[in-house]
């Protein structure tokens, strides 16, 4: 069984023999075999909820693909068009998912964890919390993304740091930091939240460093610089590009000149120079010197001087 982020065609395939299998016919004047006698008593509602958990996986994976996408206008539109299918269609359906969540088999529960996220209802927390210590890593990497997109303030960070942390599955660790990340952005979470994410910024997986940067651009303050400074020289280039926004968000002498310093040459990404720019430009209150180093000096030469910055 294999995760959201990679469960097309295993679950897909799976749902579609399975339903196939129900609603086909045999051939005429040829005995049914007894094996397949049990599913022509097939529970009418069964079926309906495996057709919608069906419809749900493929618009959940197309909601993955088209939000690689983004920001491009096209995806944008249709990534906004799929999440009101797959919330009008969640919302309809929330009790039986919730049902399937708990007593499915793996691929159903994989498909519904994901899921019951979408209406983003409370009734959703405590399935979506317990399914976090479900035996099959793909229920709860999708459990993950379910609390991500359920995305409500009364979500507990603690379990979901657990499995950030601890769980055996990199994949189950990144959608917990995700997910964290999220919540983070929301009123009243950092103190609950920033511990967590402090203890994600040293993750061997730089998937899970930049997801817990993105939390922190949403709650760093100057005592999270001591963690945030050293990941701008990170290797890998999403992360110091997530690092330029998180130390972005405090602004202050201390953060001007390592933004400053990602301007030279020595920083070969294009992104990284480009936000790091960008967000001298918002410090500076709209000035532009380009990837002039010394310009940007003389811009900021108030800030930088040895008083300022102690």
């Amino acid at each position: 069984m294999r995760k959201f982020l990679s469960l097309g065609g295993s679950a897909l395939g799976g749902l579609a023999a399975l339903i196939l299998t129900a609603c086909g016919s045999s051939p005429p004047k040829k005995p049914i075999p007894p094996k397949l006698i049990p599913l022509k008593a097939v529970d009418p509602q069964n079926r309906t909820i495996q057709a919608i958990l069906l419809r749900l996986n493929r618009a959940q994976v197309d909601w993955q693909v088209f939000m690689k996408d983004l920001p491009s206008q096209e995806a944008r539109a249709k990534v906004d068009k799929i999440e009101r299918y797959i919330r009008d269609l969640t919302s309809r359906h929330l009790n039986e998912l919730l049902r399937v969540l708990t007593t499915g088999s793996e691929t159903f529960r994989s498909i519904a964890a994901f899921a019951v996220g979408w209406p983003r209802h409370p009734e959703a927390i405590q399935p979506l919390i317990n399914a976090l210590r479900d035996p099959s890593p793909s229920v709860v990497c999708n459990a993950c993304l379910g609390l991500y997109v359920l995305d409500l303030p009364e979500i507990p960070a603690g379990p979901l740091g657990e499995v950030a942390l601890r769980h055996k599955d990199p994949d189950a660790r990144c959608n917990a930091a995700l997910a964290l990340s999220a919540l983070a952005a929301l009123p009243g979470k950092a103190e609950e939240v920033r511990p967590i994410l402090r203890d994600l910024l040293k993750s061997k997986d730089a998937r899970v460093r930049v997801h817990a940067l993105r939390g922190y651009i949403h709650i760093s303050q100057e005592r999270d610089l001591p963690d945030l400074l050293p990941l701008l020289h990170d290797p890998v280039p999403l992360v110091r590009t997530a690092a330029v926004l998180a130390v972005g968000h405090v602004g202050g002498p201390k953060v001007v000149a390592p933004l400053i310093g990602l301007l030279s040459p020595g920083e070969t990404n294009e992104n990284v120079r480009l936000y790091a720019r960008k967000v001298l430009q918002r410090l500076s209150g709209g000035k532009d010197a380009g990837y002039d180093v010394e310009a940007w000096k003389k811009i900021f030469a108030d800030t930088l001087r040895p008083s300022s910055r102690t």
